[in-house]
């Protein structure tokens, strides 16, 4: 659906097709997986895996890739044929972006930003192969964020795609629209990447907040919780509590 950050990642190649750690084997086939062992200098070999128990739930478009060797520099080939079941109809409207750190974008929302802890440039990739540095600027807090921001009326709910900086993980926070709460759950993501730094995630908002409705008001309320005992000291270097939340982007969608 055009998100940076993938969504769903496996680990080796071999693993994906259903075999564990380690080339060469013995050749073999399996009723959704098969694998041809070659031998040769280039340790040539053929795998195939049948997705049929697959699911990947999407509203615009799946976009699957393939690395190829650890570093992705070996010259393999793929190929592969893909079926989908699809509503003729829209399924995700973008309706309203915000740019953080943008002076027009934040007047155009009434952007407002309680505690801020920092402001500035960031320049970061995404988790994938795919994508080229990109340069965004943003603000962190430990307070929070409010803005306005359009939807359809007849939305069966509504997206928000943050982009943020996934130095610091487990970033939390609490979502209020028009003033309510979202109760269902709170806005969180555990993972962090200190080296591939940017992150898209997302935070859907149930339609009973949202339905008839041509814009919202959202407030984003910083709301860390501490997960590492504190009598273990290696446990909290290993597992830091956010000290902020980080947002240079919100895109929203019906």
């Amino acid at each position: 659906d055009g998100i940076g950050t993938p969504q769903i990642e496996s680990d080796g190649s071999e693993s994906w097709a259903c075999y564990g750690w380690g080339f060469p084997r013995q050749s073999e086939t399996n009723p959704t997986s098969g694998y041809d062992r070659q031998t040769g200098p280039l340790c040539a070999f053929s795998m195939l895996r049948l997705c049929t128990g697959d699911w990947y739930p999407f509203q615009r478009g799946v976009r699957f890739d393939i690395e190829a060797g650890g570093a992705n520099d070996w010259p393999m080939r793929h190929s592969g044929c893909c079926y989908y079941y699809g509503v003729d109809a829209p399924g995700l409207e973008l309706t309203d972006e915000l740019d953080v750190g943008d002076a027009g974008s934040e007047e155009a929302h009434d952007y407002a930003i309680e505690g801020q802890t920092w402001e500035g440039e960031l320049v970061a990739r995404y988790e994938d192969d795919v994508s080229t540095e990109a340069t965004d600027t943003g603000r962190a807090f430990t307070g929070a964020s409010v803005f306005t921001v359009r939807v359809r009326p007849d939305n069966d709910g509504v997206r928000l795609r943050r982009r943020s900086d996934q130095q610091f993980g487990r970033q939390r926070a609490r979502v209020y629209v028009d003033g309510e709460e979202v109760v269902e759950r709170a806005w969180y993501f555990a993972d962090r990447n200190p080296h591939r730094r940017w992150l898209d995630d997302e935070f859907q908002i149930p339609a009973s907040y949202t339905r008839g409705k041509d814009a919202i008001r959202i407030r984003i309320e910083f709301a860390p919780r501490d997960y590492a005992p504190a009598a273990d000291p290696a446990a909290a270097e290993a597992f830091p509590v956010a000290p902020a939340w980080t947002e240079f982007r919100y895109w929203v969608y019906s």
